[in-house]
């Protein structure tokens, strides 16, 4: 790691410190993705299957951008019914965006007066998780859908 927080006995602890630690490790370890394993964009996983006549299963995977790593560690149905032509055929991409959220909601105390030891219950997210998000862009619709070719040289 490149940075540390240092702890000693006896000393206050700030919630800053604890997420500094954090902080510090997640900017390392985005350093090693973006240095030694990709700079720009890729993913690892999310292999697609067929699951019914306008499903699609997804496999876990990651998606690297900028040295960011964005997952998603369970399977994920995207449903195509919405993109299904009409008449001909029409080709449909999935894609992958990075996306922080903040999840796992639970209650809290809050010490609201120092002197007394007052405390306010507060229902607050406990985790910053980088989840990688899914979605379909559909194509225009014809006998035999466009692809991008390269333009000739």
């Amino acid at each position: 790691m490149e940075r540390t927080v240092i702890y000693r006995d006896r000393q206050e602890l700030q919630s800053a410190d604890l997420n500094n630690s954090q902080e510090f490790a997640r900017a390392s370890l985005d350093h090693i993705v973006k240095d030694a394993i990709e700079a720009g964009k890729a993913y690892s996983g999310f292999s697609a299957s067929k699951t019914s006549a306008t499903e699609v299963t997804l496999s876990p995977g990651r998606l690297y951008a900028g040295g960011a790593v964005f997952a998603r560690n369970e399977d994920i149905i995207v449903d195509m019914f919405n993109v299904l032509p009409l008449v001909t055929r029409k080709r449909v991409a999935i894609v992958t965006f990075g996306q922080e959220v903040e999840t796992d909601i639970q209650p809290r105390d809050f010490l609201i007066d120092a002197q007394t030891g007052t405390t306010e219950p507060q229902s607050v997210a406990m985790e910053n998780l980088r989840r990688a998000e899914l979605s379909t862009v559909a194509g225009i619709e014809g006998p035999i859908p466009a692809t991008r070719r390269p333009m000739p040289m």
